[in-house]
């Protein structure tokens, strides 16, 4: 991979700390991904391990996506399932990552009970996670 081609502060960044989806965005040159192997048919032709297998597959380095911890007990049993997630890294420290998620969902409008943080100090390894305080009547705010 030439990772002069990635954005500059993806550059130094561990593939392996990288989600599926992310290096999915960044396979701009498709070299990270396997390419389809040939394959003999049963009759003797030659097919592709795509056309055999289904889709391709992504490249070893890609791990599997990490949980990023328990869900706050101040939120019903009922709900808790999270939507719009988005991740941000500090630009002057690669270990610092904020990431904020709507915490709760309601089922019949599309709204939530809170918003919900998460944040790790060593690239996403691991996670603390907490409600955002005084936004909502969950978590003490007024709304």
């Amino acid at each position: 991979m030439d990772r002069a081609k990635l954005p500059p502060n993806l550059r130094n960044l561990p593939l392996e700390r990288l989600s599926s989806g992310a290096l999915m965005l960044l396979n701009r040159d498709d070299n990270l991904v396997l390419p389809p192997r040939p394959a003999t048919t049963p009759k003797g032709g030659t097919t592709t391990e795509e056309q055999v297998t289904g889709p391709v597959m992504l490249d070893p380095r890609v791990g599997p996506n990490i949980r990023l911890g328990d869900d706050p007990a101040a939120l019903p049993a009922t709900m808790r399932a999270q939507a719009e997630p988005d991740i941000a890294r500090a630009i002057g420290d690669n270990n610092f990552l904020a990431a904020v998620f709507q915490e709760g969902r309601f089922a019949t409008d599309g709204g939530a009970v809170d918003c919900g943080y998460s944040i790790s100090h060593d690239s996403g390894l691991t996670w603390t996670r907490a409600l955002i305080p005084n936004l909502t009547m969950t978590s003490g705010g007024p709304y």
